[in-house]
């Protein structure tokens, strides 16, 4: 059975488990095939392979999830998220590109406006995380690029659209376009050198924290990203304020706990906001507190 949730969760699908137009034990989506924005498309919650809209009819499951993830070839991503234990993961690490191309190229005015509004530094972030640009007209639309480095060389990328209204904030690279799955590793693994390590959702919140902080590309783990915190005496959970995230925290926490010996921590910054929404000084604050083990 595929674990849906988790997958649309890891790769910031819209969806809801209910609601005005969401069936009874099904997975509401907005259906690619019809002019839908109300969650009329469907796929079950038992996790069993189909796919339905109540608008426009039943479709084949993977053209479905090929279209609302970008992603092709998909039946080797749902390998991944398939007998619903996403933590599981398959037993060697998913390769395929021999080298990766990061899309985009040099940063455009409106890249800069957009970092800018959002108290980051466009020369900063280009000098440290080496990020590119794609433009309004581009297939990939207006985003912003990271690429996801481990062990000094690009494995992966991920591209966050500029565009509010947007329909896939997060466009990752294929499968067939990564060195190494961008679910076995964590974004800015690199530059986590000290004893203890930070774990947020997003690649902006690990930027927003700087050295020490790693993201997951999502709330959920799996089995390789837990063996690379083998080495750290302690690990943050710093994942964003709201119910659902502190709740898959907690969780993520357990896993973390029972494949390593180092202690976990659950933090919720209440009232100082997401991690990306931190000012300088608050950053400065929390990471030191990090430091000194106060949490």
């Amino acid at each position: 059975m595929i674990d849906y949730l988790q997958l649309f969760q890891d790769y910031s699908v819209d969806f809801k488990e209910s609601g005005k137009n969401v069936g009874q034990d099904f997975i509401g989506l907005n259906c690619p095939w019809c002019d839908d924005s109300s969650h009329h498309g469907g796929v079950p919650k038992d996790g069993s392979s189909r796919y339905t809209c109540w608008r426009c009819g039943t479709h084949s499951l993977n053209s479905t999830l090929e279209k609302i993830l970008c992603v092709k070839n998909i039946e080797s991503l749902l390998e991944v998220y398939t007998d619903g234990n996403v933590v599981a993961a398959p037993k060697k690490i998913i390769t395929h590109a021999t080298e990766v191309t990061v899309p985009g190229g040099e940063l455009q005015w409106y890249h800069r406006n957009y970092l800018k509004t959002r108290n980051y530094d466009p020369d900063e972030l280009i000098s440290k995380y080496h990020i590119k640009g794609t433009t309004p007209t581009s297939k990939f639309g207006n985003r912003i690029y990271f690429p996801i480095f481990y062990k000094n060389e690009i494995v992966s990328y991920q591209g966050r659209s500029i565009d509010k209204h947007a329909y896939l904030r997060y466009l990752t690279a294929k499968p067939e376009e990564e060195k190494i799955f961008h679910k076995h590793i964590l974004f800015n693994l690199d530059n986590a050198n000290e004893d203890f390590i930070v774990l947020v959702e997003g690649v902006f919140d690990a930027i927003r924290l700087g050295d020490g902080a790693c993201a997951t590309f999502g709330t959920s783990f799996m089995r390789e990203q837990l063996l690379l915190l083998k080495n750290y005496k302690r690990i943050f959970m710093l994942y964003d304020t709201e119910f659902f995230a502190q709740k898959k925290s907690k969780s993520a926490a357990n896993d973390v706990a029972h494949i390593t010996d180092s202690d976990v921590y659950t933090v919720d910054l209440n009232t100082i906001g997401d991690p990306d929404n931190l000012s300088a000084d608050d950053v400065k604050y929390v990471m030191n507190e990090f430091r000194r083990k106060i949490y």
